[in-house]
C-alpha cells in the first residue's frame, strides 16, 4: 500500500496529512501481509523533502517512493538521511526500502544506474503521466508510444535485479481492460503494476501469476528433463518445441514463484 504526500495532496493540506500518517504508521498494521510506503514528495526543495521523512520513517514504514528522481546523487543523498532517521527512531540500519518512480526521459535514460543507487532500491516504477507529459505521448496504458519507454525500464530493472512495476490503468471499472494491461505489461518484461484502487488488486495479482496451464507446461519441462538426466548441455523435446537449460529455468522460476505467499 502507498500512502501518498505527493500529488493528491493540496499544498495546504500537507502538515495535516504528514500528522494523520505519522500517527497511522504509529499504530498497530490491520493487516500484516500489507507493506507500506509513502510516496513523498520530490526532492527539491529538499527542506520539503526532509519534514515528510521526519514525519513517515520508523518502524511501522517498510518503504518510501521516491517521485522525479533522475540524478543518482538524489538517491545517495536520502539513503544518507535515512540512515539518520534510522539511528533516531532505533530502527535496523538500512531497513527502509526504496522505489523509484521513473517519470521522465532523462530518467529512464540512467534507470540503470538510478537501480544501482544504493542497496535499498529494490523497484523501478514507471510513471506515465509525467512521462507523457514530458514527451507528448498520451498517457495510456494502451499507447503504443510509450510500449517502448516501458519495455525499456522492465530490461533495466531486471538488469539492476530490482522490481519492475508498471504503469497505473486509470479505467480501474473496467477489469477486462485491466486483464488486457496487465498482460502487455507482463509480456514486457514487468513483474508487478501499480494500482490506483482497490477493485483493481485482486486482478493484478492474478494478472503477474502463472495461470494453470503455464504452470502444467512448467511440471512437464522439468519432469522431461530431470527424468533424461541431462546436464545444463542437454536438449530435449517437450511438446513438440526444444527445451534448453534456460527453458528449464525458466519453468523452475515459474514454478518457484507460483509458491510464494
Amino acid at each position: 500500500m502507498i500512502f501518498d504526500l505527493e500529488d493528491s495532496v493540496a499544498a495546504e493540506q500537507v502538515e495535516t496529512a504528514r500528522r494523520s500518517l505519522s500517527e497511522l504508521l504509529s499504530s498497530d498494521r490491520q493487516d500484516p501481509r500489507v507493506q507500506q510506503f509513502v510516496r513523498v514528495r520530490e526532492s527539491a526543495p529538499y527542506a520539503l523533502l526532509h519534514a515528510d521523512l521526519a514525519a513517515v520513517v520508523g518502524p511501522g514504514l517498510d518503504g518510501l517512493v521516491l517521485p522525479k528522481v533522475d540524478d543518482v546523487r538524489v538517491i545517495v543523498s536520502i539513503d544518507a538521511a535515512l540512515e539518520v532517521w534510522e539511528s533516531l527512531r532505533g530502527m535496523v540500519p538500512g531497513e527502509t526500502r526504496l522505489a523509484v518512480l521513473v517519470e521522465s526521459p532523462t530518467a529512464l535514460r540512467v534507470a540503470a544506474e538510478l537501480a544501482g543507487a544504493s542497496p535499498r532500491l529494490t523497484a523501478l516504477c514507471f510513471g506515465a503521466e509525467d512521462y507523457a507529459r514530458a514527451t507528448g505521448l498520451a498517457a495510456d496504458d494502451r499507447s503504443k508510444g510509450l510500449a517502448h519507454a516501458r519495455a525499456a525500464l522492465a530490461m533495466a530493472s531486471h538488469a539492476a535485479g530490482v522490481e519492475a512495476v508498471d504503469m497505473v490503468s486509470r479505467e480501474f471499472r473496467d477489469l477486462e481492460a485491466l486483464e488486457r494491461s496487465v498482460s502487455e505489461g507482463r509480456s514486457l518484461g514487468f513483474s508487478g503494476k501499480l494500482a490506483i484502487h482497490p477493485n483493481q488488486v485482486a486482478t493484478i495479482n492474478a494478472g503477474f501469476r502463472a495461470n494453470a496451464a503455464e504452470l502444467a507446461w512448467a511440471r512437464r519441462v522439468v519432469r522431461a528433463y530431470e527424468e533424461a538426466g541431462l546436464d545444463s548441455r542437454g536438449v530435449l523435446s517437450v511438446d513438440g518445441e526444444m527445451v534448453d537449460a534456460p527453458v528449464v529455468e525458466r519453468a523452475r522460476q515459474l514454478l518457484a514463484d507460483a509458491e510464494r505467499p
